[in-house]
């Protein structure tokens, strides 16, 4: 998505705006006041030259851990189920 963004934006010859799309905390008034004068800067010309950096996500490590994880909890569980059940 950042890469079409990018490429629109070279083509068209306009800025960058670096709005924000997803938002977590805050208002939503507040994001579109934001917004629009991300939007409005750019259509100026005072714009962002490049797209703004976010956190990298690490998506192979963090899947191989929540595997891990999930068959752990679910043997301690399923030992402990067959555990009350062998008691009885």
């Amino acid at each position: 998505m950042k890469k079409a963004m990018t490429e629109l934006a070279e083509k068209s010859g306009k800025q960058l705006a670096g709005i924000t799309v997803f938002w977590s905390s805050g208002n939503y008034t507040d994001w579109l006041v934001k917004n629009t004068a991300s939007i409005i800067e750019a259509l100026k010309g005072e714009g962002l030259k490049e797209t703004p950096q976010e956190p990298k996500k690490e998506t192979g490590t963090n899947t191989e851990r929540y595997i891990l994880l999930s068959l752990l909890t679910g043997g301690i569980v399923l030992g402990t189920a067959l555990g009350v059940i062998m008691k009885k």
